[in-house]
C-alpha cells in the first residue's frame, strides 16, 4: 500500500480531536455522563455510532470497536500516510430490551484501530424484517484489499451471521463520483419507502442507493464542498472543506433529507441539512447548525438532530453536544444541552428519545441515555396523520399494509397479530383489573380512520402488578376481535401505556340494545369530518362509566390493529358486552363504518390467566435472560453494567501531543 496525498477523513478527525477533552471526563466522572434528565439505560460500549429503535421498542446499538490483535497496514485519515494498525472483531451490534434494559450482543463486527481512532460499525436500519449495518471504510488506492465485511453494507442474521449486501468501496473505486481521492466511509443508513437502502457516504461525499436483493449500488447525489477556512489543494487551492454527509432520512412524502457534519475545523454554524430531489438536485433545507451527526423524526412530526459538540479555539469543549429541533429555513432550537459527545438518536412510538453519548472516550465509556416523553405524538397509529395512506379496503387495505411502508412489515410477517377470534373455551380471568379512571375533559377527533377521545393524564389500570395509564379510546365497526367467529356491532378500544412504553388495550364489545346515556357526552360531539383534536369546554367524560358492570376478561399477547402493527401489546377483552341503541350505533356508522381489520392467525399463542402468566416468568424467564446477556464486550473486556474504566493520565498526554501535531501537519499540508 502506498502513501497518498488526500483530503482528511473528517469522521476520524472529530473522533481523534475529541480525545483532547476526554481526559477531563475520565478524571471528573465514573462512567458515562448523563445530561439534563436523561436516564442511563445501558453502558459499556466502545465508541457507539448508531441507534435504532424497532417496532417493539427495543434499542439497537452499533459501535466502532477498538481494533484487535492482527497487525495490518492502513492509510491514516489524518496524514494520508501508511500507518500500522490492528484489526479484530471488536465492534458490536447489541440490543437493549425495552422492558428491563438488559443487553444482548447480537453480532461482532470488524474494527480497525489506527491508534488515535477506530473504524468499525456505523449505523443500522431494518428493512422487511432484516437488519442492515454500515461497516468500515475503504481509503487510499484502488488496489487496496479490505478486510472481510468491511467498507459496505452488511445484512445481519438472527444468529449474528454477516453477509455483505453491497460494497460501497467497490463502487467508489469504479466510479469515484467526488474525484479528489478514493475514499468511501459508508455511514448514515436508512430504509427508503421504495424498498431500497440509502447510504450517506461520509468519505465519498455522496448519497448512494442500494438494492438489497442484488447488491447493486447507484448514485443519487454528489455533495459539493462547503466554504472553509484553509486553502485545499484538492479543491484547486480554494478555501473549501468537505460536506461530510452523516445521515439520511425520509419524510412521509418521500422527500430525502441529509445532514452535513462539515469539515475541519468545524466552525460553529457551518453544518446544515439539505433536501435531495428525485433527480439528485441538492438544495438547502436548514442552515446554521454545528457538527450534525444524525437525524430522526419524532412521533410529534418534528425533525430532530444531534450536534456532536462545539470546537473552540482551544479544541473541543466538554459537554457541548446537544439535541436540536430542525425546521425548514430555521435556526436550531436546542432541546437537550450538555451532552458528552452525542453521536446518534432515535425515538420510540411513545416519544421517548434515546441518545448514544461518549462516541469518544475511554474504552467502555459509551452509553445510551433515555429522555422520557420528549416528543409525544400518536399513542397508536390511528393518530398519526403524517403516515402513508392506508385504508380498510382496496389496494391500501389490510392485506397490503405490510407492503405500503418498510416499517410496517410486521403487518404481513408478524406472528402475534391482532385482532383474533376468541374461542368460548378460552380461560376467563376474574374481574381483577384495578380500574383507576377519573373524569376527563372531552377532547375528541375524527382522524379519518376512527373517532377517538384523548384522555387527560392520571387515569390508570393495574393488571398483573403493573400500572398502565389511559391515553385514549376509540371505536371500530364491526368489532375487530370476535367470539366464536361472531362479530359485535362495534368494539371500543381503551389504549393504555406503562412507564416502560408497553401497551395494554382493553376491548369492549358493543351490541344493539337500550340507549346508553353514559356515551351521550361523546355521542353529542361526534365530528363528521376528519380534523384536529377539539377540546369541548365544560364537557366531561368518565371512561369508567363506559365499561360493563361485570369485568371478567380474556387475555392474550397481540399487536396494534393498524399500521405499523407493532407486537408486544397486552390485550384484555371484556367477556361482557355493553349496549347502544340502534340510533346511537347509526350515529357512529353514518360517519365511520367498516373500519375493522380481519382476525389474524393465533399461531402458537394461547389465552392465559393473569396470575399464571405472572408466576411463570419469575421461575423460568430469569435464567434465559441471564444467559442471553453477554458479560463482556469483545477485546476490551468492558462490562456492560459497570462504570467505564479510567485510562492512565499519561495516555492522554501522548494523545494530546500526537493529535495536536497531526492537526498542525494537516494545516501545513493544505496551506
Amino acid at each position: 500500500m502506498r502513501s497518498i496525498r488526500k483530503r482528511i477523513s473528517f469522521i476520524g478527525l472529530i473522533l481523534a480531536l475529541a480525545l483532547l477533552a476526554t481526559a477531563g471526563i475520565a478524571a471528573a466522572h465514573e462512567g458515562p455522563v448523563p445530561a439534563a434528565d436523561g436516564e442511563v439505560i445501558a453502558q459499556g460500549f466502545n465508541a457507539p455510532q448508531g441507534l435504532l429503535v424497532d417496532g417493539d421498542g427495543n434499542i439497537w446499538v452499533i459501535d466502532g470497536g477498538m481494533g484487535g490483535e492482527t497487525a495490518i497496514k492502513w492509510i491514516s485519515g489524518e496524514t494520508g500516510e501508511e500507518v500500522d494498525a490492528t484489526l479484530g472483531d471488536s465492534a458490536q451490534v447489541a440490543r437493549i430490551n425495552a422492558a428491563d434494559h438488559s443487553v444482548e450482543m447480537i453480532a461482532a463486527l470488524p474494527s480497525v484501530n489506527l491508534g488515535m481512532e477506530a473504524v468499525g460499525g456505523a449505523r443500522l436500519a431494518l428493512l422487511d424484517g432484516t437488519l442492515y449495518a454500515t461497516v468500515g471504510q475503504g481509503i487510499g488506492a484502488a488496489e487496496l484489499e479490505l478486510p472481510a465485511n468491511f467498507g459496505g453494507v452488511l445484512s445481519i442474521g438472527a444468529d449474528g451471521a454477516l453477509t455483505m449486501a453491497a460494497s460501497t468501496w467497490e463502487f467508489e473505486v469504479a466510479n469515484n463520483p467526488h474525484p479528489s481521492v478514493l475514499d468511501s466511509h459508508p455511514y448514515g443508513l436508512q430504509a427508503g419507502p421504495d424498498g431500497m437502502l440509502y447510504v450517506a457516504d461520509a468519505g465519498g461525499n455522496d448519497l448512494l442507493k442500494i438494492d438489497p436483493a442484488t447488491g447493486e449500488v447507484a448514485l443519487v447525489a454528489v455533495f459539493d464542498p462547503l466554504p472553509g477556512v484553509f486553502p485545499r489543494p484538492d479543491y484547486g487551492g480554494e478555501m473549501l472543506t468537505d460536506a461530510v454527509p452523516t445521515d439520511v432520512v425520509f419524510d412521509h412524502d418521500g422527500n430525502i433529507y441529509v445532514s452535513f457534519l462539515s469539515g475541519a475545523p468545524f466552525v460553529p454554524g457551518s453544518a446544515k441539512v439539505v433536501m435531495v430531489a428525485a433527480d439528485g438536485t441538492v438544495s438547502d433545507y436548514a442552515t446554521g447548525y454545528t457538527m450534525l451527526t444524525d437525524l430522526a423524526w419524532g412521533p410529534d412530526g418534528h425533525l430532530y438532530g444531534v450536534q456532536f459538540g462545539v470546537f473552540g479555539e482551544q479544541g473541543p469543549e466538554l459537554d457541548s453536544g446537544s439535541v436540536v429541533e430542525i425546521s425548514a429555513g430555521a435556526e436550531p432550537v436546542v432541546v437537550i444541552e450538555g451532552l458528552s459527545f452525542p453521536i446518534s438518536l432515535d425515538f420510540n412510538e411513545a416519544g421517548d428519545l434515546f441518545v448514544a453519548i461518549n462516541a469518544v472516550g475511554p474504552p467502555g465509556s459509551g452509553a445510551v441515555l433515555a429522555f422520557h416523553g420528549l416528543a409525544p405524538g400518536a399513542m397508536m397509529a390511528e393518530e398519526h396523520s403524517a403516515a402513508p395512506h392506508w385504508a380498510y379496503e382496496g389496494e391500501a387495505g389490510p392485506e397490503h399494509w405490510g407492503e405500503l411502508n418498510p416499517d410496517w412489515a410486521l403487518c404481513s410477517t408478524g406472528t402475534e397479530q391482532s385482532p383474533v377470534d376468541i374461542p368460548s373455551s378460552a380461560p376467563l380471568n376474574p374481574a381483577d383489573i384495578a380500574f383507576g379512571y377519573d373524569p376527563s375533559q372531552l377532547t375528541i377527533l375524527n382522524n379519518g380512520h376512527t373517532i377517538q377521545v384523548n384522555y387527560d393524564p392520571g387515569s390508570t389500570i393495574e393488571v398483573g402488578g403493573k400500572s398502565y395509564e389511559l391515553k385514549q379510546f376509540h371505536f371500530h365497526a364491526l368489532s375487530e376481535n370476535t367470539l366464536d367467529g361472531a362479530s359485535a356491532a362495534v368494539e371500543m378500544h381503551l389504549v393504555h401505556q406503562a412507564a416502560d412504553g408497553q401497551y395494554a388495550v382493553v376491548g369492549v364489545f358493543i351490541n344493539p340494545g337500550d340507549e346508553n346515556p353514559s356515551f351521550e357526552p361523546v355521542w353529542s360531539h361526534l365530528p363528521a369530518e376528519a380534523g384536529e383534536p377539539e377540546t369541548i369546554d365544560g364537557v366531561m367524560v368518565n371512561a369508567d362509566d363506559l365499561l360493563p358492570g361485570e369485568r371478567t376478561y380474556y387475555r392474550y399477547n397481540g399487536s396494534f390493529t393498524t399500521p405499523p402493527c407493532t407486537e408486544g401489546v397486552q390485550w384484555l377483552v371484556m367477556n361482557t358486552d355493553i349496549s347502544l341503541s340502534d340510533d346511537q350505533i347509526s350515529a357512529f356508522t353514518d360517519i365511520v363504518d367498516g373500519n375493522y381489520r380481519p382476525v389474524q392467525p393465533l399461531n402458537d399463542r394461547v389465552f392465559f390467566l393473569t396470575n399464571e402468566a405472572m408466576a411463570a416468568p419469575a421461575a423460568e424467564a430469569a435464567p434465559a435472560a441471564e444467559a442471553a446477556a453477554p458479560a463482556m464486550l469483545p477485546v476490551t473486556g468492558a462490562d456492560l453494567t459497570e462504570s467505564a474504566p479510567a485510562w492512565p493520565a499519561w495516555i492522554f498526554v501522548v494523545i494530546v501531543g500526537v493529535v495536536v501535531g497531526g492537526f498542525v501537519l494537516y494545516r501545513r499540508r493544505v496551506a
